[in-house]
């Protein structure tokens, strides 16, 4: 029921609090069920996970995405293995962990992403806009961490600008690009930097800059 007014109310993703670190978090069989009704409705579901286990339940319930990178708990390459076969993304939110400054949830979140992605996995840039600090605009920082966590500078590009857990086929109205020349260092950090410079624009824009 829960999911259908969500998705009544307009809804494009459903998210689900697995959170133990905070509270109850529901049963199996409920996080199986909220999966099976956002299918039914066509939507996916985005998980935050956080507390020993949680991320493995996420993966069993089947959700498509977790909405930050894993950074209560290091997980075993196994699982890791499996996330990435089963096609789960991560969204990285890397930089909330201490905003530039290292902790060990950063260094955790970024050692889980660098063997996630290794093993095949995708990875979403994403910073939690809100959660403390966080620069309007892209966050360097974030695309920073990335590359801390070893993401080939085309694993950078692909991550900000391969949509959404579901990619879209069509790009739409909205649009960004980069000014200058990429980079052809091979190191992903000078891509971060170059990436940090992305600015939104719409067709219409550029259709009136046009000759």
């Amino acid at each position: 029921a829960a999911v259908a007014a969500q998705r009544a109310a307009g809804a494009s993703v459903i998210k689900l609090m697995l959170n133990s670190a905070a509270g109850p978090v529901p049963a199996d069989a409920v996080a199986i069920a909220v999966v099976a009704a956002a299918r039914a409705h066509g939507l996916p579901v985005v998980a935050h996970t956080e507390g020993a286990g949680q991320a493995e339940r996420a993966l069993a319930a089947g959700v498509s995405a977790l909405a930050h990178a894993p950074f209560t708990e290091r997980l075993g390459d196994a699982l890791l293995e499996r996330m990435a076969g089963a096609g789960l993304a991560w969204i990285s939110t890397l930089d909330i962990h201490g905003w530039g400054a290292e902790t060990p949830a950063r260094l955790t979140a970024i050692d889980n992403v660098r063997r996630f992605a290794a093993a095949g996995g995708r990875v979403l840039y994403g910073t939690d806009l809100g959660n403390g600090p966080l620069p309007n605009g892209v966050n360097e920082r974030e695309l920073l961490a990335l590359a801390a966590a070893e993401l080939t500078p085309d694993a950078l590009v692909a991550s900000i600008a391969g949509g959404e857990p579901a990619p879209q086929a069509a790009i739409g109205p909205r649009l960004a690009w980069v000014p200058g020349t990429p980079p052809t260092t091979g190191y992903s950090s000078d891509t971060a930097r170059w990436l940090a410079g992305a600015r939104g624009t719409t067709t219409a824009q550029l259709e009136e800059t046009l000759p």
